[in-house]
């Protein structure tokens, strides 16, 4: 079923760095749609979510977690994605991520390779108006 992260709503709960990657974990809000008919269906979860980048750099500093995230971006592949970022995602360029937490800090993290991946089955939080529907490439 397609999902796609929304960064506003989601919850920044840790960062860990290690020798080859840096691994951003969020308690992210999960919009997943399935198309029935000529109708879509969406509905919000809760859903852990792994964000693993390769060669990172960048937000050294970080504020106490957890952190509630206002907006955020992806950058990947010469592509920008914005309020939605669709999970599974995969880059093997150069990609950014920058997050703007409620209060006014942000982290902002450079690399080289990324994934964003979904951990567990999520819960489930709200049915979603199809207003809400992504649009093709995010």
């Amino acid at each position: 079923m397609p999902s796609w992260i929304e960064f506003h709503d989601s919850v920044l709960t840790a960062v860990n760095q290690s020798a080859e990657a840096r691994e951003i974990l969020l308690d992210a809000y999960v919009h997943r749609w399935e198309k029935f008919g000529n109708q879509w269906r969406g509905t919000g979860w809760e859903q852990p979510v792994r964000i693993r980048m390769q060669n990172a750099v960048g937000s050294e500093a970080l504020p106490v977690l957890p952190a509630e995230i206002s907006d955020g971006e992806l950058r990947a592949s010469g592509l920008t994605q914005g309020t939605l970022l669709p999970v599974p995602f995969e880059s093997s360029g150069d990609c950014g991520l920058l997050l703007r937490l409620v209060g006014g800090s942000t982290i902002d993290i450079n690399g080289r390779g990324l994934q964003v991946e979904a951990l567990g089955s999520g819960r489930f939080i709200e049915n979603l108006p199809e207003d809400m529907r992504p649009t093709p490439g995010g």
